[in-house]
């Protein structure tokens, strides 16, 4: 059985509130007097979304002993690996997740290294866009 967590986070609170959805795994479930933990119930979760939700929801599937995928598609941008952007360290390791992911075990992800890249533009992105006039779907 898997577990999809795929839902959309733009604050720290929000994702501690969106990790509550994997918390459910830890709850207890009772079926014909018996008892079930989470791992019993799961095999895997695999979570995909905002950086800071995986994270999050990585945190509370490790403190479950329940296995983890995170896809980091949300780096990719070229698929080739030349413009660096999906650069993430998985397991101490330098990964570029367009030609070596995107789905990595959550576990091994620094994900604090990857919401830090993340932000690194967010000056220049919110310049940009001041000056922005979508012209999608005007014609020419």
């Amino acid at each position: 059985l898997v577990v999809v967590v795929n839902q959309t986070a733009r604050t720290e609170d929000e994702a501690v509130k969106l990790a509550v959805l994997v918390q459910l795994l830890d709850t207890v479930e009772q079926t014909r007097n018996h008892i079930v933990t989470a791992r019993s119930l799961y095999d895997q979760a695999v979570a995909i979304g905002p950086m800071i939700m995986m994270k999050f929801a990585t945190l509370t599937c490790k403190k479950l002993d329940l296995p983890v995928i995170v896809s980091l598609n949300t780096l990719m941008v070229d698929g080739t690996g030349m413009c660096g952007a999906c650069r993430v360290t998985v397991a101490g390791k330098t990964r570029f997740a367009c030609v070596e992911g995107p789905e990595f075990n959550g576990y091994d992800v620094d994900f604090d290294e990857a919401m830090r890249r993340q932000g690194m533009y967010k000056a220049e992105e919110n310049d940009a866009m001041e000056d922005h006039k979508c012209r999608i779907g005007r014609g020419r």
